[in-house]
């Protein structure tokens, strides 16, 4: 979770949140350093209240050999540090990426919130990633949907998926997979927004509503259960090189290495 959205209760995760860290738990387990004998070097940048990291540790663990977790963000005071520290024993926290350098590298909704994307991702890819390293990717798609809670969030752009591939080929990566994610979510997007351009309507919006969910155990289960639809079209359209829209676009990409046969990732 965005450390700008973190409330007090974080036992009440979006299903939105939830749902994307299971797509990406999935993307996880089709790595093939996913099913090493020896633990991952795996860098969350953005990683905000870590609660992804954690999940993503737990399930290494049982998966394979695991994972050795360093946890990124820009955001973290000192005492986001220590709280983290204490809370998540397992992983490693730090305002900066410093020295590091990973097998796998998450960017989960962070390239939109960098005003210079492609610098910043090109040097993470450059310094911190190994050679036939992969990096996994998500951002906000269509710049038409662009809300008052993009806003909120410090969020320069949503992207189209052409411009999220040419940024990732720029920045010296090769796609393995890609897509859309969250097509569910187009059309009540679409209708927020146009409501939000209403000026009674925007009096009255506030833009951090999005960020806690306070939905009962029947609203949850039907939630989750379109996503998990929603999110399985996403990567059965994506291993078929189906472009499938989604509120979200998300990538596995690979770091080139110069052992790939024939200079393929």
């Amino acid at each position: 979770m965005d450390l700008r959205e973190a409330t007090g209760d974080q036992e009440r995760r979006h299903p939105w949140e939830v749902a994307r860290a299971r797509h990406f738990l999935r993307a996880w387990d089709a790595l093939p350093i996913a099913r090493g004998r020896v633990p991952v070097e795996v860098l969350d940048v953005g990683a905000g209240d870590a609660w992804f990291a954690a999940q993503l540790e737990a399930h290494a663990g049982r998966a394979g050999a695991g994972a050795h977790i360093t946890c990124v963000d820009a955001e973290y005071t000192d005492a986001d540090l220590r709280s983290l520290r204490r809370a998540h024993s397992a992983l490693r926290f730090d305002r900066e990426v410093a020295d590091r350098v990973a097998d796998a590298l998450f960017l989960l909704d962070v390239l939109e919130h960098v005003p210079n994307d492609y610098a910043f991702l090109r040097g993470l890819v450059r310094d911190h990633v190994r050679p036939g390293g992969y990096v996994l990717i998500s951002v906000p798609a269509w710049p038409a949907l662009y809300s008052a809670h993009d806003a909120f969030l410090r969020h320069y752009r949503r992207y189209t998926p052409a411009a999220a591939r040419r940024l990732c080929a720029r920045s010296g990566l090769r796609l393995v997979r890609s897509g859309g994610l969250f097509a569910s979510l187009l059309a009540p997007r679409a209708l927020a927004r146009l409501l939000e351009q209403a000026p009674s309507w925007s009096r009255r919006a506030h833009p951090a509503r999005g960020a806690a969910w306070t939905g009962g155990a029947l609203l949850t289960g039907a939630v989750d259960a379109v996503l998990r639809a929603d999110s399985a079209a996403s990567s059965w359209a994506a291993s078929r090189g189906l472009p499938l829209p989604g509120l979200s676009w998300w990538a596995v990409c690979r770091v080139p290495s110069p052992h790939d046969e024939g200079g393929r990732a």
